[in-house]
């Protein structure tokens, strides 16, 4: 649906992110995972906001991610383990295979890179915080 070179370019854009592909292996990652799952997008608030927010926050535990209209059915089977509507980009912190934490699009675009930041700190901090 998307250009290789902008996909990538927005993979890249995600540092330290390992990136979920297919269907079986959402399910097998997210059944039991702690961390935190970027649903990527090539939108314009990805890359304005959601990007320098994600390169600022304190990410201190696995990081993966799925690719919302370029890896369908990894994110289709992702977003089973959302309770929330599908939102791309969005941050998804687990704890234990359950979605702890959802900052959605809106989310993103109502807010400045700082103000992401601090979401995105304070729900890897609460996933930290209830162990």
């Amino acid at each position: 649906m998307y250009p290789d070179h902008v996909v990538e370019q927005r993979r890249e854009q995600l540092s330290g992110v390992e990136p979920i592909t297919d269907e079986a292996e959402a399910n097998t990652v997210l059944t039991d995972y702690t961390g935190v799952l970027v649903v990527n997008s090539v939108c314009g608030c990805a890359s304005q906001t959601l990007y320098p927010a994600y390169d600022q926050a304190t990410i201190d535990v696995p990081a993966r991610s799925v690719f919302a209209g370029v890896d369908d059915e990894a994110t289709s089977a992702a977003r089973e383990f959302i309770d929330a509507p599908p939102s791309s980009p969005a941050v998804a912190v687990f704890k234990d295979g359950s979605c702890a934490e959802y900052i959605s699009r809106a989310d993103i675009m109502s807010e400045d890179v700082a103000a992401v930041t601090m979401m995105i700190d304070d729900a890897v901090n609460a996933i930290r915080d209830d162990s």
